[in-house]
């Protein structure tokens, strides 16, 4: 039984808002800034889970997390190549990943291993250590925390020094689908009980990836199989019990704005 995330049934409504410049990737097209993750995942297992998703479309140079507080629910994708990132930010942008939808951006400056590459890279500063107060400089300061105040600051840490900083960056157009569809839920056709069942239309851009990490949260996946060429998908679970779970949990999930999941009983 592999570890999963929380029932899918909360990212219906979820939208992927692109965060892609109009004009264009900048100069920094090798690294992809992703937010809005699920923070309660570890980090190994969420820097673990994004190669997986993303390795597909081409070399990684290294994946960046971070557990502290104002860097939790991001990370940055460095590709070897701006192709790949920019194909992994075309088709990936809203995948639903542990309940949420991943929002995709290049970001803003280069990352430390494309600048070493390109000859560009300049050391960052190192902060010297603080001081140690002195005893005087100790009882002034418990002196001033004990009178009330409403001039409270939080600092911040700053981040790793190899993050790159989130991006600015304009909205993309909502992209038109290769084939219109209304997403209308469509109800499930009385079909007798099997321990596989049938995905059918399917919009092109789903992948037999996207399937298996949307019905591994489903206790009992044995095999996910697609046939791109018709638009259906094959999903056994270990017996028709566990195979009605996901029937009744994802039939008309949105896998994007125009398509939703279409599930039934596969005939025997």
């Amino acid at each position: 039984m592999a570890t999963a995330p929380p029932p899918p049934l909360a990212m219906n409504g979820a939208s992927g808002a692109a965060l892609v410049p109009a004009d264009g990737p900048p100069s920094t097209g090798n690294t992809l800034y992703i937010n809005n993750l699920n923070h309660k995942v570890k980090q190994e297992t969420l820097k673990k889970g994004l190669n997986d998703i993303f390795k597909q479309f081409g070399k990684i140079m290294g994946i960046i997390a971070s557990r502290k507080f104002h860097l939790r629910g991001q990370a940055w994708v460095i590709f070897d190549e701006t192709k790949s990132a920019e194909n992994a930010m075309r088709q990936m942008q809203g995948f639903p990943y542990y309940d949420r939808p991943m929002r995709i951006a290049f970001a803003k400056t280069k990352s430390d291993p494309i600048s070493k590459r390109d000859g560009s890279f300049k050391p960052r500063e190192k902060k010297a250590p603080p001081a140690v107060p002195s005893e005087a400089e100790q009882v002034a300061k418990r002196r001033k925390t004990e009178i009330p105040t409403n001039d409270m600051e939080m600092e911040m840490e700053a981040p790793p020094a190899e993050v790159v900083p989130p991006p600015v960056a304009a909205p993309l157009p909502p992209r038109e689908p290769s084939k219109p569809q209304t997403a209308v839920p469509r109800p499930v056709k009385p079909m007798p009980p099997n321990q596989i069942l049938i995905a059918e239309d399917l919009p092109p851009e789903c992948n037999q990836m996207m399937l298996q990490m949307l019905f591994q949260q489903v206790t009992g996946l044995k095999e996910v199989r697609v046939i791109a060429s018709k638009r259906v998908a094959f999903i056994e679970f270990e017996n028709e019990m566990q195979a009605d779970v996901a029937l009744r949990n994802l039939n008309n999930f949105k896998l994007s704005p125009t398509h939703l999941l279409f599930l039934n009983f596969a005939k025997k």
